[in-house]
């Protein structure tokens, strides 16, 4: 099972940390989900939405069977490499304001938050080009720059079964054992 909410943890802790100038409280450019219901945050900002929890069809599944530890039962542990896919847009009434922002977030995943998304359990794989996300709202421009990310993340559940201990087989009357 993928631990989403610390990556998620990991992201926005991370990118808030990276936009809160030397000794301040507060950052600069809020960071938060993308498509909530609650009040659009003030210019700038940055938005992210996790666009799926897995890219179908992507990474290599291993099984992995660990042996008989005393009580006849087999545990079973199956994980796949899955990516996680992220789409990243820094928003602001200002064309140049929103590049700027998005070239320090994509500095973020390519350098500082390598080490906090590795401690949760992913790995930047992956940062797209940036292109122009510009939106009219009624009669103005939301600037809008954004780029994709993909993370490489273990997805690994096991579970513990039983397992045959001893078949025999009779046969013209005769038993014996198998295993």
């Amino acid at each position: 099972m993928i631990n989403i909410t610390q990556i998620r943890d990991a992201i926005f802790t991370g990118l808030n940390a990276h936009f809160t100038p030397e000794g301040e409280d507060n950052p600069a450019v809020i960071v938060v989900e993308a498509n909530q219901s609650q009040q659009k945050p003030p210019y700038p900002h940055v938005t992210i939405l996790f666009s799926g929890p897995y890219d179908a069809g992507r990474g290599h599944t291993g099984n992995v069977y660990i042996g008989d530890n005393g009580d006849n039962d087999i545990d079973y542990i199956r994980a796949k490499n899955e990516i996680l896919s992220l789409s990243i847009t820094a928003v602001s009434n200002s064309g140049t304001q929103s590049q700027e922002i998005a070239v320090k977030i994509a500095d973020w995943f390519n350098w500082q938050g390598v080490d906090d998304l590795k401690e949760a359990g992913a790995v930047v794989s992956e940062v797209g080009a940036m292109t122009n996300r510009d939106v009219i709202i009624v009669d103005n421009f939301e600037r809008r720059m954004g780029f994709d990310v993909r993370l490489r993340v273990l997805s690994s559940s096991s579970r513990r079964e039983s397992w045959i201990g001893q078949i025999e087989r009779t046969r013209d009357g005769q038993t014996e054992e198998l295993i």
